[in-house]
């Protein structure tokens, strides 16, 4: 089951998580010539730029990388588009304005902003390529796609369009397409390491690890000092079960960035397969000390914590990441070893049948419902969750992880 689990830090995670500003906040959008005099008179009042510059774009931005450095990031985003106001056919404004909100991790304002320009200039290719990426930051795929689909004919078969193109068809599950686009982009250009990257991802997705792992010596050769090859290369060996060269990796990875949460997340995640639980609980701390926000982090660290007895802080990090993902079918099944260690039965079976009814295909909770419904008398009740088992048929002990797809996350 914990093998399951490791496909997310590579499907998903990478490295990366980006932070999604709520779209809530950035509704307000540049709404071209059609803006009157008194509504950009207000912007620029709001802003602080006088009327002489309000027309001036260097001003603009300006001010608006200041508000960043600041860390003013709402006020940042709302002069920027006071700017979109006060200069409203400006595209190459647009773009300048979401490559600083991307700079700064304001994934949403920048989508925003590149939009609009592509409105404004709808030919423009390097403007579309950068939308589909930040679609790709927004968890987009579908859209990074569609925008992608839509490049003038003379700008089609670029290595970036390529790229891009590869990752979003391998998140929506087209892996054949994904390794075909991304072969062609390494045809045109066969050293560039995203592409040979993005490439060894696919492969990983397509169950080929050992072939991912020359495409990324070859990357490594390239780009010697960046930690997500190596990272990859841990993800390669974790599956192959060559657990002593995947944590070798995963140490180099965090030699090169220490403030890697992915990679302690893949070295505990190695340290448990090899029976050292004490260092996997050392290395999954670290993980969740860089990354509180990520469920799966607090759930392991909570497993691991219970394999070692320690009951009562094994229970803070399972309840914490329920309260960060409540529909996680596996933390209700680990909650429930945690209350039969504590002698709460009734209260494991309320779990067990949560986790089944979030996950219909979870066979261990049916395995372990049936048993205790039978070692409480209740044979009717244990005879029934073995027919639903059979009904649906479920005879593989190991399913579909959250941790298997967090090892499989995307490249960034």
């Amino acid at each position: 089951m914990l093998r399951i689990a490791l496909l997310v830090l590579f499907l998903l995670f990478p490295h990366t998580l980006p932070l999604v500003a709520s779209s809530h906040a950035w509704q307000v959008r540049a709404s071209g010539s059609a803006q009157t005099t008194g509504a950009q008179q207000t912007a620029e009042n709001r802003s602080g730029v006088s009327h002489q510059s309000a027309k001036d774009p260097r001003q603009w931005t300006e001010l608006v990388t200041t508000l960043f450095q600041n860390g003013s990031a709402q006020q940042a985003v709302i002069t920027a588009q006071d700017a979109l106001r006060s200069i409203p056919d400006n595209s190459q404004l647009a773009v300048t304005l979401a490559t600083i909100c991307l700079y700064y991790q304001q994934i949403q304002p920048a989508r925003h902003f590149l939009e609009d320009a592509l409105e404004l200039a709808p030919g423009d290719p390097e403007t579309r390529v950068l939308l589909a990426r930040v679609s790709l930051l927004a968890g987009d795929s579908n859209e990074a796609l569609a925008v992608l689909s839509d490049m003038p004919a003379s700008a089609k078969d670029r290595p970036d369009e390529l790229l891009l193109m590869g990752e979003a068809l391998a998140l929506t599950g087209n892996l054949d397409a994904a390794a075909s686009k991304l072969d062609s982009a390494l045809k045109i250009s066969p050293t560039d390491v995203p592409s040979l990257t993005t490439y060894a991802w696919v492969l990983q997705l397509q169950g080929h690890y050992r072939k991912a792992l020359p495409v990324l010596g070859q990357a490594a050769e390239i780009d010697p000092k960046l930690a997500s090859i190596p990272y990859r290369m841990a993800v390669s060996y974790y599956f192959l079960q060559r657990y002593a060269k995947a944590e070798k990796s995963c140490e180099k990875a965090l030699a090169l960035d220490a403030h890697d949460a992915a990679a302690y997340f893949m070295l505990a995640m190695t340290r448990v397969r090899e029976g050292n639980v004490a260092r996997a609980e050392n290395d999954l701390r670290k993980a969740v000390a860089l990354r509180p926000d990520v469920p799966l982090f607090h759930r392991e660290l909570g497993k691991v914590l219970l394999r070692g007895a320690n009951l009562s802080e094994a229970g803070t990090e399972l309840d914490h990441s329920l309260k960060l993902d409540s529909a996680d079918a596996e933390n209700y099944f680990w909650r429930a070893q945690l209350s039969l260690k504590q002698a709460e039965k009734q209260r494991a079976l309320s779990e067990l049948n949560q986790a089944i009814a979030l996950d219909p295909n979870y066979s261990a909770a049916y395995v372990e419902l049936a048993h205790l419904y039978t070692q409480a008398g209740q044979r009717r009740e244990a005879a029934q969750v073995v027919a639903r088992q059979r009904q649906r048929q479920i005879h593989a002990p190991i399913r579909n992880s959250e941790e298997d797809r967090q090892l499989l996350s995307p490249p960034h």
